[in-house]
């Protein structure tokens, strides 16, 4: 995206939908982006690479700590 990165676009979503579910998929680091302080709200991140397990695992949990903060 030429405007924004990911962490962006998700805040202003979050901002705007809160209780939207959200999955953040990233190469770095685990815990980089969190400990950077740039990603906003609940996220469930999904380190690179990842299998398909792991994919549908990650949204479930993303869709699951939506319904449980009331979103």
């Amino acid at each position: 995206m030429p405007a924004m990165h990911g962490a962006d676009l998700a805040a202003v979503i979050c901002a705007e939908h809160p209780g939207t579910p959200m999955l953040f998929m990233s190469g770095y680091a685990d815990g980089l982006m969190d400990d950077r302080g740039l990603l906003p709200g609940d996220i469930t991140v999904l380190p690179k690479p990842f299998t398909a397990n792991e994919l549908l695992a990650a949204v479930r949990t993303a869709i699951a700590s939506s319904a449980h903060a009331g979103g």
